[in-house]
């Protein structure tokens, strides 16, 4: 709620809020360079909050109106995945314990977040248990194919995987230099 904060006023009562204000703040976040999927992120925040205004009988608005009909993030999911010459060559750019830690997320499936709790005991024979909280069902067991098998061993190695703060940055330079495609986490899955 940040740029709501700051574009909104902070000392705004959410009794102002109305439709009319939320089209000033579209507005004005598409002037300052926000992207569709951000100023709908940062809608559905002041909605949230909207909404625990109304249940404590703070805001008597429509919450309905507050996104304005049609606009949405348009957002299509990618569709991009490593072929195996790509994985090697992207792994052969990567300092090796970057490399680990892509090993993994393409052995188990596993999201970025998930690799980071990844401890040594979780390989149990041919599965390996998944520590994750994004979703209810994110906390898992899963097997492991075969053929990941020796990707996984390579990742065990480097358990468990120390921060790497510009994953994203990170890994397009790797893609560039490996020369392949540019490639995000959640395409290593």
């Amino acid at each position: 709620l940040g740029h709501a904060v700051r574009v909104l006023g902070g000392d705004t009562s959410v009794l102002t809020i109305t439709p009319r204000k939320i089209d000033s703040y579209i507005a004005q976040r598409r002037t300052e360079g926000a992207g569709r999927s951000t100023i709908l992120k940062e809608l559905t925040a002041i909605r949230q909050m909207l909404k625990l205004a109304k249940r404590a009988g703070a805001y008597h608005g429509d919450l309905s109106t507050i996104q304005p009909p049609g606009f949405s993030a348009k957002y299509r999911p990618r569709e991009r995945f490593l072929s195996p010459d790509e994985l090697a060559k992207l792994l052969a750019t990567l300092k090796p314990k970057r490399a680990a830690q892509v090993c993994f997320i393409v052995a188990t499936g596993s999201r970025w977040s998930e690799s980071v709790h990844a401890r040594p005991d979780d390989w149990q024979g041919d599965q390996i248990r998944i520590r994750g909280t994004k979703t209810e069902l994110a906390r898992r067991v899963v097997p492991v194919l075969e053929v990941m098998r020796p990707y996984l061993a390579h990742a065990l190695g480097a358990l468990p995987f120390s921060r790497w703060s510009n994953v994203r940055r990170d890994l397009q330079d790797a893609a560039q230099a490996a020369g392949i495609d540019p490639v995000s986490p959640n395409d290593l899955r």
